[in-house]
């Protein structure tokens, strides 16, 4: 009997080889997947250790970077603006108010660092509801070494300014900027320039300004004793150069000072021979003897020679537009603005404070300053018969309770000022100002 061939066999051995080879196939291949994961398992615990630091170091950059921001809304919060991101708002801009204006509301923006280092874009507008004026302008700056003081800038402006009034490079502290609620008389400003900020040194910066300007006094002056209407506007090229030394280490135990220093040439754009220079100086001193005690001193000084007009003249000094207003340090609170005028004035501002509760944790922290402030000014003999000053010297003293109430960083306080000597007024309650204080704690 002859034996079949594999290709002749019977369909059922056939059906049992095909059967037997799946079977094995899918052996092989559920091995090789529980062999994966088995594999996959053991890698996730080899790198849970590694899992772990890195996580830690994703939490410790995390924390660092909230940290950085905190310190830069800080930052801006102490300049007046409010950090958004790619832009800062300028708090000032949104709500502002002078006696000459009336309420002026607007919109100023910069670019923040997020958005670029090296370059910093400004604009600004605002509308004067009173006097029914526009103001705007811009900006831009271009850092030459990242975040430090080492830039050029260039503007374009047009707004409303201070009679009288002059600044130094640095800036203003946070209270400062309140004297801008009592302003009286402002002059229309038009510039276009530019301005170079270096280094000097390791505590000094400088910067050399140039603008093209043009002024436009809007009202008559309070200090002037013959002119019914506001002088006449001018053209002029004004070139300026601005020093400012600040020590991080203690000159004498305790004690800090900080040292400011403005040089000016005007000249006139319509009348060459209308040449003036400026000059003016400021030395703050910081006393903290112990916690408990803080004594600060302010001097200024500054004089103009060939003063051009009486808007030229210095008259930028009180702050009482009416008997009860915001406490702003490092100006006369009895004094009416733009009252006096000077060529040439030496001023003072001696501050006492003392810590009346220590402790840290309450919304109760006042601290009670005593406070005396005095002016001497002097004018050229060609304004003597145009304007008031102040050769007998003006005196005030006063008494600052900060910090009464705090509420979150802004703290409340209350103060009083006097003024005496030759300047007195006749009516007692002239004599008087009474101020709300706002302390930013940042």
């Amino acid at each position: 009997m002859l034996r079949s061939s594999p290709s002749t066999a019977r369909p059922s051995q056939i059906k049992r080889r095909t059967t037997a080879w799946r079977i094995k196939l899918l052996s092989v291949l559920l091995f090789m997947v529980l062999g994966h994961f088995a594999k996959a398992q053991n890698q996730a615990q080899a790198l849970t250790a590694r899992d772990s630091v890195l996580l830690q170091l994703i939490d410790s950059l995390e924390t660092q970077r909230k940290t950085q921001l905190e310190a830069e809304r800080k930052v801006q919060m102490a300049r007046g603006y409010w950090p958004a991101g790619l832009v800062n708002l300028e708090l000032g801009r949104l709500f502002n108010y002078n006696h000459f204006e009336g309420i002026k509301p607007g919109l100023g923006l910069e670019t923040s660092r997020f958005l670029s280092t090296r370059f910093t874009l400004t604009g600004f507008y605002s509308y004067s509801i009173r006097s029914r004026d526009h103001s705007y302008g811009g900006s831009y700056t271009h850092h030459l070494s990242g975040n430090l003081f080492t830039d050029w800038q260039v503007f374009a402006h047009r707004d409303q300014h201070e009679t009288g009034s002059f600044t130094f490079l640095g800036g203003k502290i946070a209270d400062e900027r309140f004297r801008k609620y009592a302003i009286g008389t402002v002059d229309r400003t038009e510039a276009l320039g530019g301005q170079l900020r270096l280094r000097s040194g390791r505590h000094g910066k400088i910067a050399l300004q140039y603008s093209y300007r043009h002024l436009s006094p809007l009202a008559p002056y309070p200090f002037s004793l013959n002119e019914a209407e506001p002088p006449s506007a001018f053209e002029e090229h004004l070139y300026g150069f601005h020093w400012r030394w600040e020590s991080t280490v203690s000159v004498l135990p305790g004690l800090s000072p900080i040292l400011y220093t403005n040089l000016r040439h005007g000249r006139g754009a319509k009348q060459p021979t209308s040449n003036y220079w400026q000059t003016e100086g400021q030395a703050d001193f910081l006393f903290e003897p112990g916690r408990r005690f803080k004594s600060s001193l302010r001097l200024n000084a500054a004089q103009i020679w060939n003063a051009p007009s009486l808007t030229h003249l210095y008259s930028a000094f009180g702050t009482r537009s009416n008997p009860v207003g915001l406490e702003s340090r490092h100006s006369m609170a009895t004094m009416r603005p733009n009252e006096f005028a000077a060529t040439r004035f030496f001023q003072a501002f001696l501050r006492q404070s003392i810590d009346l509760y220590t402790n840290k944790q309450g919304n109760f922290q006042p601290l009670l300053t005593f406070s005396t402030s005095a002016l001497w000014g002097t004018l050229h003999s060609e304004w003597k018969h145009l304007a008031k000053s102040v050769e007998k010297g003006y005196f005030e003293s006063g008494l600052y309770f900060e910090d009464l109430f705090r509420l979150e960083s802004i703290g409340y306080g209350l103060a009083i000022h006097y003024r005496y000597g030759p300047y007195q007024m006749d009516s007692q309650i002239d004599n008087w100002s009474f101020r709300l204080g706002l302390n930013f704690h940042l």
